[in-house]
């Protein structure tokens, strides 16, 4: 069945698709960004989560260690492509935005990230839509006024901007526990902050 993609609620706004790149969890917000006032309107909420291959009593060994994790590591980026691609067929955005990622001292973990990333632009370049970032401490100090704002106080900030009912009630129509927020809260935390610079590339 051929899913309906819904139209902007106001003429002139802006579809968006935002997201908190994670190799194992990658949240995401749709959200209509309205030209003709500061805010966005969030549509939807949700998280894809990948697992590595370890199926219950699995014991790796030296000799297949590598070969299990680069195939693991295939699949796991395969999966977030393919869901990345059905939430641009399903949302058709004008634009792809995302909270940008630090690199770590863990080369492992910024590799994982940083192929989520690319899995990301790859899909804006594809559809030949703009990719607009903007980095942790940038999004905390635009969205709550300091660089070392904690989780809480993005999810705080949000709520000032938006109804917990609303916010809890398209979790649950995506699927994501309220103790799951996290990471979709992050993305929609991206979607506010960078609103601007959305109607700037747009010409808007």
């Amino acid at each position: 069945m051929t899913r309906r993609r819904r139209a902007p609620a106001h003429a002139g706004d802006v579809r968006a698709l935002a997201f908190d790149p994670g190799y194992a969890q990658l949240g995401w917000a749709a959200v209509d960004v309205c030209t003709a006032c500061p805010g966005v309107d969030p549509l939807a909420l949700g998280l894809v989560v990948t697992r590595p291959d370890r199926e219950p009593g699995w014991v790796e060994t030296s000799g297949t260690k590598g070969e299990t994790a680069r195939a693991s590591e295939r699949r796991r980026v395969e999966e977030l492509a393919t869901q990345v691609h059905l939430l641009v067929d399903r949302f058709a955005p004008r634009v792809l935005l995302a909270e940008g990622y630090s690199p770590v001292r863990d080369s492992a973990v910024t590799g994982r990230m940083a192929m989520t990333w690319t899995v990301l632009f790859a899909e804006a370049l594809h559809r030949g839509i703009p990719f607009v970032d903007v980095s942790p401490m940038g999004l905390k100090l635009a969205l709550c006024g300091a660089k070392t704002a904690t989780k809480h106080d993005v999810a705080e900030a949000l709520y000032q901007r938006h109804h917990v009912g609303d916010l809890r009630a398209l979790l649950d129509a995506g699927g994501v526990q309220w103790g799951k927020r996290e990471h979709p809260f992050d993305a929609l935390a991206a979607a506010h902050v960078l609103a601007g610079e959305v109607r700037a590339s747009l010409g808007l």
